[in-house]
């Protein structure tokens, strides 16, 4: 996800509490006291459960919008879209 965003050439600190091969490591979110515009979160992993899978989604927060926060899906193609 980092690596997409990356190619905005917008600065992209990248960072996760486990080692996973990208971005600063031991970085707890929920205590860092650095400061973002916007946070984008992707929680790990998909879960497989019987028969049916579980996915899980990205969820952005944008301080500035005006209407507060709000989840949306996004359009299916946009990863295809937007990854190299």
């Amino acid at each position: 996800m980092s690596r997409v965003l990356e190619e905005t050439d917008c600065p992209v600190p990248s960072s996760d509490l486990y080692d996973r091969g990208y971005g600063d490591v031991g970085i707890d979110f929920l205590t860092v006291t650095r400061q973002a515009d916007n946070i984008i979160t992707n929680p790990p992993g998909v879960e497989v459960k019987g028969t049916g899978t579980t996915a899980y989604a990205w969820f952005v927060w944008d301080k500035d919008a005006p209407n507060g926060t709000e989840l949306r899906w996004f359009k299916p193609g946009y990863k295809a879209r937007y990854a190299s």
